[in-house]
């Protein structure tokens, strides 16, 4: 009964495997401002433990991450029990054949970041996603978590 009334209550949790903190970190805050719960890890192996300990609703996966890359890692998850099932939604700057790679990795959704115009930058960070399109992949996100698991 109590891990029934755990599962309606808890808020949906998004993983966000992101290499730059500066990105994930305003990425966990958007998410966790509309009331999911948000965790992040800024490596592929990091990514992988939270995923099977974590168990979460979806994932967003960075394509280049400094110990593997986000195709081989969702490859890996794919190949778990934990995760097999679990939506992943890459995220990346990176085009050269990222989208095809992605799908075919089993991405279920591809968002492409584009490098901010100087006049949108908010901070130093090279990799840093300009605030609207943050909101954008948010807006992705929810709909995402909401079709896999509607709101009581």
């Amino acid at each position: 009964m109590l891990a029934r009334f755990e599962e309606l209550t808890m808020p949906k949790k998004v993983l966000i495997i992101e290499d730059s903190e500066e990105t994930s970190g305003a990425m966990k805050r958007l998410i966790e401002l509309e009331g999911y719960a948000a965790v992040a890890a800024l490596t592929g192996s990091e990514g992988r433990e939270k995923a099977v300990a974590e168990r979460p609703d979806l994932i967003l996966m960075d394509i280049v991450l400094p110990d593997t890359d986000g195709i081989q890692l969702t490859r890996e998850l794919r190949s778990l029990p934990e995760t097999a099932t679990t939506p992943i939604i890459c995220v990346s700057s990176y085009v050269d054949g990222f989208h095809d790679k992605a799908r075919s990795a089993g991405c279920d959704g591809v968002f492409m970041e584009t490098h901010p115009r100087p006049d949108e930058a908010k901070s130093d960070g090279p990799n840093m996603v300009p605030l609207h399109q943050l909101k954008s992949l948010l807006e992705r996100v929810i709909r995402i978590c909401d079709a896999a698991n509607p709101r009581n």
